[in-house]
């Protein structure tokens, strides 16, 4: 208790701007004569913060007290191994991902448009770009800092959405099924709603030195990587050499994907393509389930 009261009139000396012994003190210092202050009205000269019925002094004296005697309650949120814990009770939440401003949007959509016409990201200009939005150029400056920048940002936000949706449908597909229907058919749909973006991509892999190739470059390589990751999981592939595999994957994402540009130009032949898709998958599984063996012996 005496720790207390010495916390309590420090907090109300520095209340009253450390004038110790004011009418504000010695008023948050006694429970009857806070009373009597509140009924009263105005604040004394002692303290003139302007609150009508009670002085800061005595709402920061009995916030102190509050803050002594309340007790912690843990809100029991997990920690993470390898992170530190939160400072304070409130449990961790997701943020979710930030939606696309429509004006950004069109720009985006604008540029890729450009590129798969004309052949390259290299030739887009920004006024161009900005035209074909239907903004004037000055409007690009609030959403990017170059073309590069904003080609980076189209081709990350490719990746990410075909990443996410190629791990659901290889979980999705059932027990003792392939999974090539399901998962190319998917992908085939997805090249068909993003065409442009799709095809630009899928040409600045072989363009000049960049950054653009560098994303899409490594966007291939963590494809390759999910989905021997996840077709091991399943089953679906052998444990073979690593190395193979990784030859064995990169020949089935390199050909699928040029597929995919078959069935942006001839949507007609889609089912065609996928039964073309589904004998090299089911080929190249069959000769890495032949050779495991001998990498393991």
């Amino acid at each position: 208790m005496p720790m207390q009261s010495a916390f309590l009139a420090m907090v109300c000396s520095e209340a009253c701007g450390g004038r110790a012994g004011s009418a504000g003190c010695r008023r948050a210092g006694t429970a009857g004569r806070n009373r009597r202050a509140r009924s009263r009205g105005p604040p004394s000269q002692g303290c003139r913060q302007p609150y009508p019925r009670k002085c800061w002094s005595a709402r920061a004296a009995g916030a102190a007290a509050a803050h002594l005697h309340a007790p912690r309650v843990s809100s029991g949120a997990p920690v993470r191994r390898g992170t530190l814990a939160p400072m304070d009770d409130t449990p961790e939440t997701d943020t979710p991902p930030a939606r696309v401003a429509p004006g950004k949007q069109m720009l985006m959509e604008a540029a890729t448009r450009l590129a798969a016409r004309q052949g390259s990201v290299h030739t887009l200009v920004l006024r161009e770009v900005a035209r074909e939005a239907g903004f004037n150029h000055n409007t690009f400056y609030r959403h990017f800092d170059s073309l590069e920048d904003m080609m980076h940002t189209v081709v990350q936000g490719f990746g990410r959405e075909l990443a996410e949706g190629l791990r659901q449908m290889r979980f999705s597909v059932p027990p003792g099924q392939p999974p090539t229907p399901a998962v190319v058919g998917w992908l085939f749909d997805f090249a068909l709603r993003h065409a442009d973006v799709f095809t630009v991509a899928m040409r600045e892999q072989y363009g000049p030195p960049g950054p653009i190739r560098d994303v899409v470059r490594g966007m291939l390589i963590r494809l390759r990587e999910d989905m021997g990751r996840d077709l091991i999981a399943l089953g679906v592939l052998p444990q073979a050499d690593p190395a193979r595999l990784q030859r064995m994957l990169h020949i089935i994402v390199t050909q699928v994907f040029q597929l995919c540009l078959d069935v942006i130009e001839a949507p007609r032949r889609r089912d065609e393509l996928l039964a073309a898709a589904q004998e090299m998958f089911e080929t190249l599984v069959a000769g890495a389930a032949v050779l495991a063996p001998r990498a393991r012996s």
